[in-house]
């Protein structure tokens, strides 16, 4: 049951990697922020119907506040899906997906040194020789 689900995952996950990063966190966040955003405001109805106005709130501040909320839940998820994606691409490929800082290596890559690029990969992350091979390709395409 279990090699199902991981299978099921990595399938959704390759759909959201073919997304790409900007679109996936578009999408969560705007999952994450309605999902929490909607049931509270169906129980804020539900309260004021049944009490009435508890706090005398004037249309004006309800929506500054609620702007605020909704602010606050943006960035939230924003972050927490960023931290996701990232999790979830090192569990997929085994490397980080996020370009390393790195002038040597983005030089011996420019200059089609592959070779000298993964090395230094190796030696900045530790990476096994598959793994920083792969990476490496990766760049390659996006620089050159």
């Amino acid at each position: 049951m279990k090699k199902y689900d991981k299978d099921k995952q990595r399938e959704q996950w390759t759909k959201y990697e073919a997304m790409g990063k900007g679109k996936y966190l578009a999408f969560m966040t705007t999952i994450f922020t309605g999902s929490v955003l909607i049931p509270l405001i169906i129980l804020y109805l539900i309260i004021r119907s049944i009490f009435g106005d508890l706090i005398d709130f004037s249309n004006s501040a309800l929506l500054l506040k609620l702007s605020i909320y909704i602010i606050a839940m943006v960035f939230f998820s924003v972050r927490m899906g960023s931290k996701t994606w990232d999790k979830k691409m090192r569990e997929l490929h085994g490397y980080e997906v996020a370009e390393l800082e790195d002038a040597e290596l983005k030089k011996h890559i420019l200059d089609g040194e592959k070779i000298k690029a993964v090395k230094r990969y190796r030696d900045i992350t530790g990476a096994k020789l598959k793994d920083a091979i792969e990476y490496i390709d990766l760049l390659s395409e996006k620089y050159l």
